[in-house]
C-alpha cells in the first residue's frame, strides 16, 4: 500500500514557512486522493487504528487533535470507495501568492 505523500515537518514560525512548497505538498496530497481514491481510502482505513478518542497518533508524527475523530475518517472512506478517479488539480502560483499574503497579515 502506498503511503500518503505528506510527511511530518518541524514546526516553524509563519515567516519561515515556504508557502510554495506547502502549496505543492497540499496539491500533491489532494491529487493523490482524487486520482487514486481507493488507495487513499486504504490509508485512511489504516489511520483509524491510530485514533485514541479524537486524537490521531500516527507513528513518527505529532499527535493531531480532531473534532470528529474516527467518524470523519469513516465518512471519507465511504465517499472515496464510491467515486471514480478524478483529474488532477493544477497549481496556480497567483492563488498561492494570495494565500501567502493573507497568512502574513
Amino acid at each position: 500500500m502506498k503511503k500518503s505523500v505528506s510527511k511530518p515537518k518541524d514546526k516553524k514560525p509563519v515567516e519561515d514557512i515556504n508557502f510554495v512548497e506547502l502549496a505543492s505538498n497540499i496539491i500533491a496530497e489532494i491529487n493523490f486522493a482524487r486520482t487514486k481514491p481507493l488507495e487513499y481510502a486504504e490509508i485512511l482505513e489504516t489511520d483509524k487504528s491510530y485514533f485514541k478518542d479524537n486524537i490521531l497518533y500516527r507513528p513518527e508524527e505529532d499527535p493531531l487533535r480532531t473534532q470528529e475523530g474516527e467518524a470523519a475518517h469513516n465518512e471519507a472512506i465511504e465517499f472515496l470507495k464510491k467515486i471514480e478517479p478524478l483529474q488532477e488539480l493544477e497549481h496556480d502560483s497567483k492563488l498561492s501568492l494570495a494565500c501567502q499574503d493573507h497568512a502574513e497579515d
